[in-house]
C-alpha cells in the first residue's frame, strides 16, 4: 500500500473527501499532478534555516494560517516544524502519532487526536495507519493477514469471519466508525 492507494481508497469511499497536501515548495512539483490531491499548499520553512530571518519565518507560518478552515488535519511527519504548521491550520481536530511514536516527542504536544505505533515499524504502515485513523476507513495489513492465514477452506473461512469480527471490535471502542464500514 502506498499513499496514493490510500488516497484514492479514501475519496472512492467517501466522495465528500477533499485532499489538501502542505509541502515544502522545493519538493511542489511531485505532489502538483496527483489526481488524489485537491490542492497542494506550498511552503518554504527550508529557506528560514538558511536566511536566519525571523520576518521571513512569520510571514511563512502567517500564509499557513490563512489557508482556510479544515475538518481536520494529519500530521505524517510527527516533527515539530509540521506540528506546528499543523497547528496553525484552522481545524478542530489534528490528527499526530503520540509521543512515544515520533522522532521528535515534543510534536505529539500540538495534536488533539494521537496514535502509538512503533516508530520502527514501515513508514508506509505509519502513515496508513493514521490516516486511517483520522478518517475513520478500515485498514487491514494484507502481508501480516496472509502470513497467518490457515490451510483448508473452512479453515480459511472461520479466518475470514474472525477477521470481520477482530474490524467490528476496533471500530466499536477504539476507531468509532470502522465497524460502519465493513462490507
Amino acid at each position: 500500500t502506498n499513499m496514493s492507494e490510500m488516497f484514492r481508497y479514501a475519496t472512492k469511499f467517501n466522495k465528500d473527501i477533499s485532499i489538501d497536501w502542505i509541502v515544502e515548495e522545493c519538493y511542489s512539483e511531485l505532489l502538483d499532478f496527483n489526481p488524489d490531491i485537491n490542492r497542494v499548499h506550498k511552503v518554504n520553512l527550508k529557506q528560514f534555516k538558511k536566511r536566519k530571518s525571523l520576518f521571513f519565518l512569520l510571514r511563512e507560518l502567517r500564509k499557513v494560517h490563512k489557508f482556510g478552515k479544515f475538518d481536520l488535519v494529519i500530521d505524517l511527519q510527527g516533527l515539530i516544524k509540521s506540528a506546528i504548521v499543523a497547528k496553525l491550520i484552522s481545524s478542530d481536530k489534528i490528527f499526530g502519532f503520540d509521543k512515544y511514536s515520533v522522532r521528535e516527542p515534543i510534536a505529539s504536544r500540538f495534536y488533539s487526536n494521537k496514535i502509538n505505533i512503533g516508530y520502527s515499524e514501515n513508514v508506509v504502515n505509519r502513515n496508513v495507519a493514521l490516516i486511517s485513523e483520522a478518517l475513520k476507513i478500515k485498514y487491514n495489513n494484507k502481508k501480516i493477514y496472509l502470513e497467518h492465514e490457515p490451510k483448508g477452506t473452512m479453515a480459511k473461512a472461520l479466518y475470514a469471519i474472525a477477521e470481520k469480527i477482530r474490524y467490528e471490535k476496533i471500530g466499536s471502542k477504539k476507531l468509532k466508525g470502522v465497524k460502519n464500514n465493513i462490507t
